[in-house]
Order: C-alpha cells, then structure tokens, then sequence
C-alpha cells in the first residue's frame, strides 16, 4: 500500500522523544496518530500511569481507550513495543485496562482536588452540577437584594445597575455568564481587590495591563510576517508620515494605530492610494513610492485584516469615569462569587468552574509548586492532549501547571494534536488562540515541533479539491489569532475520485425546501440502502418544516437531542397548565390553557375573558359565565371541575398528582389522537416527579424540558443532528438544508471583558475604546467560527455532499450560504439566465404531504365530553390511559414581534432628533435599514416588504397625530426605553418605560406603545376598553416602580400605533411617598 504523502510527518509525531504540536485536518487520520504515540510511549514507560492522555468528552475517551485495548489485544504491529514491555514489567494491562491512564479533562482535574482537597480548598464529598445557571442566579439575586437594606455595598450595587441602565435582567445575565467563567478572573480580581482593599487605583493597573498585552499581542501579530529590513522601513515611514502632519507618536501604541490609519481605509482595506491627510503630499514622491511598495507587500502577505487591527488599536489608559464604574464591577463580583460559595456549601454542591481552580490550587500555591504537583512530576512522564484547538484558558493554564520545570532533556514529553479549523466551541469557552500560542512559543517554556499533516484518508480527489478552492477563499490565507482567523491548510486526498461528489439545488424562495430533501433522500436510499447520510443543520429550528415530511414519507431517522418535545403540542399544553397553576396572575398561561384541546374555548368565547384581570379567579368563580355560548359553559365548567380535584393536591401531594389530576379530568388524555402523544405526556410527568416541588418554579421548570428529546429510534440510515454534534463523524452522503437562514444576532451588552495575560480586559458601552474593540473582537470571532462551523459540516462527507438553499438576490448576510456564495456563483452556468431550481414534486406527493398537514391542525374535545373517573382517588398512570397528537395555538408569530421591536426602536430614535415633516420621505430613506433589521432579528426574507409596508404605515399615522408628537417632542425630565429596577411584591422586578416626560402642569407621563388592532368585527371602543383591562396590571407595575423613582405625580397611558389613540389608564395615580 502506497504511503500517506506526510508518511514522514507522521513518523516525527509518533517519536517518543519528541514533544510536538499537531494540526490535523478533517480525514487526516488524527485519532489513529494519538493512538499510536501513547502505544508507542507504553513502549517506552517505566509504568503505564506515566502517560496521560487527555480528551474532552467522555465518549473519546472510551473511543481511545477501546482502539489501545484492541491494538494490545489483536497484537496489532503498532502495539509491538507495547506488548514486550508490557510482557516484561508483568503490567497485564488487558487484564487491568484501569492502569491506562486515558481520562476526560474534567476527570483529571477531579483526581487532582481528591488527593490535596485542603490545599484545593475544596469540599470532599461535594455534588458535581452540570447545570450550574439556576445556582448563578441565586447568587446574583442575593447580592442585589443588599441594594434595598442599606448595606454598606449598596453604592457599588447602584453603580453596576446604573452601568447597564438600571436593567437587572441584563446585569444579572452578565454576572451569571462571568460567574460560570470565574477561573479567568476570580484570582485577579480578588488579590487586586484585597491587596488594594477596594482601592481603584489597583484596579485601573489591572486594567491597563490587560489593554498593554493586548496593544502588545496585536502589533506583534502584524509584525510578524515582516522581515527585520520590512519592519524597519514601516517604522520610518510612520515617523516620516506623522511629521507631515506635526503628528507627535507617544508611544508604540500610538505609533501602530497611526499606521493601521495611513495603511487602511475605514472600510478596512489597504489603502491603493496616499494623501496629504495620510502624510504624503504630491512632492514627496520618494516616500509616497515606497509606502505603496509596503502595501503592496502587505497585500501580497495578505496582511489587510491585521493593519486593520492596528487602526482600532484600544487606549492602554483608563479613564478614571471608567476606572469607577468597572472598580465597582469588580467589587460586585468578588462579592457575587462569595455568595454563591455560601449556596454551593448550603447544597453540598459544586460545579465545573470551581474544580478547574481547584485543581490550580492543587497544583500550585502563590509562592512554589505544591507537593501534589512536585509527586506527579515524578509519576507523569508524557502527556497526550486530544481535540486540542477546543482548549480554554483555563485548562490552558492547568496544562501549564502541570508541566513547570519540563524540559527537552529530562525525557518527559508533550504531545498535543487538534485542527483550529475544526475549534467550533467558542460557545464553551474554547480558545483557538490557545492553540497558536502553543504553536508559537511551546508550553511551559517547553520548545514544541511543529507538525502539519496533509493527508485526506476520508473524502475522494474530486470532493477534497472542492474543499480547497473554496475554503482557501472562505477562510483566507492568514491567521488572526486575537479575532479568531484560521487560515486555511489544504489536504490532499488518498482515495480517487469516481464521482463528481457536489451537488448544489438553489431553490426560488417560494418553493418547498423540505420537499426537495425528502426527495434526493429518496433517491440516496433508492440507489443504495445502506448508503450512511447526515443530515445536518446549524440550528434544530431549521427543521421544523423537514420532519413532519419526513414522518409522512416513511422515512426513518436516528436523532439525538434533535426532536425537542418542548415543541410538540401536548408538552406545549402541559407547560402551560403548570405555570397557571403555579402563577394564577400569568395571563398569557391562563389563555393558552383556555385554548388547549382539552378545554377548547372559541375565539368568541375568549373576548370576555379578555376584559377581566385575573383568569384564574374568573374560572374559579364563574364569571364572564353569562358572555360564553352554551359550549363555553361547558368547557368552563369542566375545567372549574378539574382545578378543584386537583388543586388540594399540591399541598396534599406531589407536583405530577396535582397536574396529572387536572390534565385527566379536564379530558386530556382524550384530547389527541394517536399514541405519541402520551408517551410525550408521560416523559413530561416523569421529569415533574423528578423535580419535585422544584417544579412549580416555572422558570426551572421550563428549563428542564427544553432538554428533554425525543428517544432514538435505533438503527436507521438517515441521522438527523447539529453539526456541532458531527464533529468526529463521517457519512456516505451529507445534507446541508437551509443554507440561507441565519440566526439571531444577540443584542449588544453593556459590558465586554476577557483576560489578557496577567490583566484583564474590560469595558463599558459609553464611548469606551476598549469596548469598541472587544465588540469588534466578538463580531469578528462570530463571523471566523461561522465560517470553521461550515468547514466541519461539508468535511464529513465521504462520497457525497449536497447543499440545498433557498434565494432570491443574493444570501443574507450570517447565513452559510452567504459564506459560499462567490465560488458558487462561479459554477453557475451564465447562460442560464437564472439559478438552478429542482424539479416540481409529483401531485400525489404533495396529496400525501396536505394529508400529513391536515393531520396535525389543532383539535378538540367534542361539545358534550365527560370524563370518566377512575374508582382510585388519585388518576391511573397516563400509560393505561388512550392519548394522541394534536396541536396548541403558536406563540406570536417572529414577524409579528419583530414589527414591534422595530416599531419601539423607531420612536425611540424619532425621540431624540426633531420630528420629520415629510413622514413618507423619512420612512423610505429607512427601508434598507428596516429590513437589515428584520435579517438580524431571523425573519424570514419572505415577510420583509409586508413589514417594512405596515412599519411605514404605523409611523406615518403616528407622526401626523398632534398627541403623539407632543410625546415625542417633549423634553422636560424626558426619557426613553427607561430602565427602572426595584421590589414589588417582595421580588425583584425590572421594568422598560417605553417613554416618560413631565407636561407643563408638572405631571410626569408614562406612555407605553402599542401595535395591536382590533378584529374586523369588533368596534373600536369595545376593543380598546379591552386593551386597557389587559394592560392594567402591567401599568400598576410600571407606576409602583416610577413612583419610587420620581417625585411627580403619574399620569399613565398607552398610545395604539395603528389606530393611532392614546388612551389614558386611570386610577392608577401614584405619588412618590
């Protein structure tokens, strides 16, 4: 057999003598080179705990473990060193496979912390939590609480609130995320904060020190490509440039940004022409010539994003505004992390964060290596680090720990193997620079070999040169460590090509996407029945329009944690039982369990309840009775009946008997068709039990079944899954649907931070340098781990990959299909006229798919239903009980939302400017705006003239009405989005006033805006009279906190966009006490 063209390569990676970093691309073979070095270093060992190998996932591990056992068993070649040492040192390590010391990271850092539990300053005994958030919450909550009982701390805590305008739900979120990555920050702040004893002079060093790595990691990216001679003759440029323009350079921090600045435009291209205002005048053509001799030498380099970098250097200096409010940050948190060590010793319990610094602290104190760190010294000889490119900081750090004092000479070795352009888990707080760190500089001060390997044992010629061309584009020639770029690292195939192996169906955006799927499954299956296919999507939502299809086709499919039973109707139903039952005050619960099959209330029906506060009580005690129909009553009346069964039972019993009594009685067992739904059911009061009276908590509740899935159906060709879950996997054929879509960008936070060397990176949304760069760091990395997420997806096929996506124009930005745009466009024949589109689907297919639909539209109980009592007091299990599959109401549709959130975004603007005169005209120079707009919110391409249309209209209604102009023209002591944060009711509650002023007879205003209209039928008084009921309690909430917040008398009312009227709420007149 002919050798790999990197036989050699490989051969320096499996030396034992040898300490080595891998990059191993997609089908490069790299679990098998891990594989043969650790048997290769058994060889060599005086023990086999010696060597440690260490992976990321429990499932590796035991793939790892399972491939050693079997080379040992099988007497394969590569294990013969390690069968004759094994033989002699009588190991029997086939016999004691315990003694391979083949671990998860976690698994580790867990052994550390048993053997020096003090020193670790950890719990022995202590609960592991892998879902940790609810705990950050509490912690979160708690703190805050001091903010209202005069506690010392309270000007720190009104100081971080005021930071993210007084929201609590986004600082507490914050906290929440920097509590679960506290290992990054933890021991910084604390020694800075007690050796300072809160003074901000210690915070500001940290800071600046963290802005100085920085500044400094970033000019030496750049640089670094340069020879000495090019390095030189930049500096003397920027110099000679800046004297031009009596530019004086402070620093080097001042000098590179001044060159990003004469070297790159805005846009963040090098510059193809210079200028006065860039220091180079006509005259002086001498520098002129050879400033564009280094940009042309930068664009040859491709260096363009990183001279960018350079333009957006951040300040080192911290302002002292800044220095105050992030002192103030730190303070909390370190108070924030106090709390929450109280909650994990009241619940004996800890998480994944804390064992990592434990397992720091294990290894080594503030002045030395400990004792545990100096006898692993002696017992750990070679360490083996798996999927290395999805490392954070933390375990970083820990490896680092781990191996202090190594070196070259001592025969210890590192052997480190993973794809950077595979690291996808940013989410988890996987660090790809990590890997570029070790690539450079070593580990510990131990010198690594740098090794990369080219070939491709998985994918044929034809598929694999596909991937080159295009990745190479998509991913670029240059890494950018500190934004996250990969550069791209070409393979070269093993296998021959005997198909082209792509297909691409770019479908109208009218046309049936699922449809098309199902359809080439069809004809994978058809052609070869144990052809393997992934199908895989970056999002589970991409296939809510693909599995019912596939469910009418007869297809089966093998999913994990794909199909969420959150999703489906009876789960749907039962949420919404729970959570009337543990708020009687939440409407939207109430109207959603009123609209169930099970209970079934016609649309006429709802309207009376729609006028009444409190549903709960208008069940309980009958009223709007006299508005329903006969059928009403009844349905009403059987629901009373079955909230009295089970009512006394969350006191009297569990959880699951008080809902489980109320869903039977309401008829609910009887209210579907077919027999999933009551395995759904089932599953549902399973987990109930399971949560115990944590399950009134609607919050944990909610939680907790989002991460229940429908069971596996076994064996089947077609696996259904993200591609975050495909990393590792490989299949015949792979599927890529719904290449167009994109995903919601998540809103701007207030804080951005991360460490950076010894210091800390951090920054608030005012204005701040550093926030701007961090924000454009995270934008950047969000786009660069796009691109490596589309890279692991086309990489896991085998023979075939098919994309399917759906376009009118062009894609939308964020989506894959944007990211494979320019090498597709060029494989689209011209003459054409048009893209590829598939076939019509046959009519009996779309008959069987109609029939699939019409299956699944939402039903109800029949008029007269009566439920049969069981003999026993509480109900049967719901397995001896008939159930099936029906549909509750949608939760407002994405469009619908979006219509507000952008309505509420335009009036806000319109607040702060002077009012247009011509509506009309200001609204169409926002069109392109709006439906940018529409694209980061995730609404679909489809609805964004319809919604730019109806947003035009409301605003051009809105700003022709004499009231709401005074609204939006008022300035006194005027606001808008107003956050407000207090206690009402004992919790703490957060508020947004969508505008507030004073008037001229000193009364404040607090208006909320509104986009509902009133049904065709349905008269305008009757309906606003409605409205007004539905949003009382909402406005005595907003008038309890603004009474606390300001001394003039409220006045409150909503203004209806679409009518357009405002409407004043009355009685409702609070008065600051």
């Amino acid at each position: 057999m002919k050798p790999p063209p990197d036989q050699q390569q490989r051969d320096i990676a499996t030396d034992p003598e040898r300490s080595v970093i891998v990059q191993a691309p997609a089908g490069s073979g790299k679990t098998t080179l891990l594989v043969n070095r650790y048997l290769r270093l058994l060889g060599r060992a005086d023990k086999p705990e010696e060597v440690l190998a260490i992976t990321f996932t429990r499932k590796a591990a035991a793939e790892m473990r399972e491939r050693v056992l079997n080379a040992l068993r099988t007497r394969a070649p590569e294990a013969r060193e390690a069968l004759s040492r094994d033989a002699d040192a009588g190991w029997q390590l086939s016999n004691q496979p315990n003694r391979l010391k083949i671990q998860t990271i976690d698994s580790f850092a867990s052994g550390l912390v048993r053997q020096l539990p003090l020193a670790a300053e950890f719990r022995p005994g202590a609960r592991l939590l892998e879902q940790a958030e609810p705990v950050y919450g509490e912690a979160v909550d708690r703190l805050f609480q001091r903010l209202y009982r005069n506690d010392p701390l309270s000007t720190e805590l009104a100081s971080v609130l005021a930071l993210f305008d007084n929201r609590y739900a986004s600082a507490r979120s914050l906290m929440m995320s920097m509590l679960g990555r506290r290992d990054q920050w933890l021991e910084l702040v604390r020694d800075v904060v007690i050796q300072g004893q809160r003074d901000s002079a210690s915070i500001r060093a940290l800071l600046e020190l963290g802005n100085r790595c920085l500044s400094e990691r970033i000019i030496s990216d750049f640089l670094r490509p340069l020879s000495p001679t090019q390095q030189q003759s930049l500096r003397e440029l920027v110099e000679h440039a800046a004297d031009n323009l009596q530019r004086e350079l402070t620093d080097d921090t001042d000098l590179f940004r001044f060159a990003g600045g004469m070297l790159t435009t805005k846009a963040g291209k090098l510059r193809k022409k210079l200028t006065r205002w860039e220091g180079f005048p006509p005259e002086d053509r001498a520098a002129k010539e050879d400033a564009h001799a280094l940009i042309e030498t930068l664009d040859d380099l491709d260096l363009a994003a990183l001279a960018d970098n350079l333009r957006n250097l951040p300040d080192i200096e911290v302002e002292p505004d800044s220095v105050d409010r992030l002192s103030a940050v730190a303070v909390s948190l370190l108070l924030c992390a106090v709390e929450l060590e109280g909650i994990f010793q009241e619940l004996s319990a800890t998480d994944f964060t804390q064992l990592v610094i434990a397992a720091r602290r294990a290894l080594h104190d503030s002045q030395a290596p400990t004792e545990l760190a100096l006898a692993l010294d002696y017992r750990i000889r070679h360490v083996l680090v798996d999927e290395f490119q999805d490392t954070s900081e933390a375990q970083f750090r820990l490896f680092e720990l781990l191996l202090q004092g190594w070196s070259p000479e001592d025969g210890n070795s590192f052997f480190a193997v993973g794809d950077p352009m595979q690291s996808i888990y940013r989410f988890r707080d996987a660090e790809v620079r990590v890997f570029y760190d070790a690539w450079q500089n070593g580990i510990a001060g131990l010198p690594l070999q740098q090794i990369r390997l080219i070939s491709n044992f998985r994918t044929h010629q034809k598929l694999v040169g596909w991937q080159n061309a295009t990745f190479s584009r998509v991913l670029g020639r240059n890494s950018d460590p500190v934004l996250g770029r990969v550069a791209y690292s070409p393979s070269e195939a093993t296998r021959e090509a005997t198909r082209d192996g792509l297909s691409c169906d770019l479908l109208p955006v009218d046309a049936s996407q699922a449809d098309a799927v199902v359809q080439r499954i069809e004809e994978i299956l058809g052609a070869n029945a144990k052809a393997s296919i992934g199908l895989l999507v970056r999002s589970r939502l991409h296939l809510q329009p693909l599995l019912p299809r596939l469910r009418a086709a007869g297809i089966p499919w093998r999913a994990t944690d794909i199909d969420p039973l959150v999703t489906r109707p009876v789960v749907q139903d039962l949420l919404s039982l729970a959570t009337a039952m543990a708020d009687a005050e939440d409407r939207l619960a109430w109207f959603a369990v009123l609209r169930t099959p099970w209970v079934g209330l016609s649309h006429l029906d709802l309207e009376p309840f729609a006028a009444l506060s409190n549903l709960a009580e208008a069940v309980d005690n009958r009223l709007a009775y006299h508005d329903l129909s006969e059928d009403g009553r009844e349905r009403v009346g059987r629901l009373h009946q079955a909230l009295s069964l089970g009512r006394p039972l969350i006191h009297e019993a569990s959880p699951r008997a008080a809902l489980e009594t109320v869903w039977l009685a309401a008829g609910g067992a009887d209210a579907y068709t077919g027999s999933q739904a009551l395995a759904d059911a089932e599953r549902f009061f399973a987990l109930v039990d399971e949560l115990g009276n944590d399950a009134w908590d609607v919050q944990q509740l909610n939680q907790a079944a989002r991460q229940l899935f429908a069971e596996d159906v076994g064996h089947a060709q077609l696996e259904i899954m993200t591609i975050h879950k495909s990393k590792g996997l490989e299949f015949d054929h792979v599927i890529l649907p719904f290449l167009e879509r994109g995903a919601r960008r998540p809103d701007p936070v207030m804080l951005l931070w991360r460490p950076e060397g010894d210091g800390l990176v951090m920054g608030s949304r005012d204005g701040d340098s550093v926030y701007a760069w961090l924000a454009r760091e995270d934008k950047a990395r969000e786009r660069h781990e796009l691109e490596r997420l589309l890279y692991v997806a086309c990489t896991r096929a085998k023979n075939d990959l098919h994309l399917f996506g759906s376009v009118a124009e062009k894609p939308q930005s964020g989506s894959l299909l944007h990211l494979l745009w320019p090498q597709l466009q060029e494989s689209i024949d011209p003459q054409a006229g048009s893209l590829p589109a598939l076939k019509t689907q046959a009519s009996s297919r779309e008959q069987s798919l109609a029939l699939a639909d019409a299956a699944d539209l939402p039903g109800r109980l029949p008029k007269g239903y009566r439920w049969q009592f069981p003999a026993l007091t509480l109900p049967q299990p719901p397995e001896a009980i008939r159930r099936s599959a029906g549909e509750s109401p949608a939760p407002p549709d994405l469009p619908e939302v979006a219509l507000g959130t952008l309505l509420h975004d335009a009036l806000q603007a319109l607040s702060t400017m002077a009012l247009p005169e011509d509506a009309a005209r200001y609204c169409e120079a926002r069109n392109d705006l709006w439906r940018e707009k529409l694209t980061d919110l995730g609404v679909d391409a489809r609805h964004h003239d319809d919604l730019v249309r109806e947003l035009g209209r409301q605003l051009c209604q809105t700003l022709a009405d004499e009231a709401a102009r005074s609204i939006l023209s008022a300035r006194e002591h005027a606001a808008s989005e107003l956050a407000l944060t207090g206690i009402v009711n004992g919790e703490m509650t957060s508020v947004l006033l969508d505008r507030t002023y004073v008037d001229a007879q000193g009364q404040r205003w607090v208006v909320d805006y509104k986009t509902a209209v009133p049904h065709a039928d349905m008269e305008l008084e009757d309906f606003l009279r409605r409205e007004t009921h539905r949003y009382r309690p909402q406005m005595e909430k907003y008038a309890r906190l603004a009474s606390t917040a300001f001394p003039e008398p409220l006045r409150l009312a909503l203004y209806f966009t679409a009518l357009p009227r405002l409407v004043e709420v009355s009685d409702l007149a609070f008065r600051n006490a």
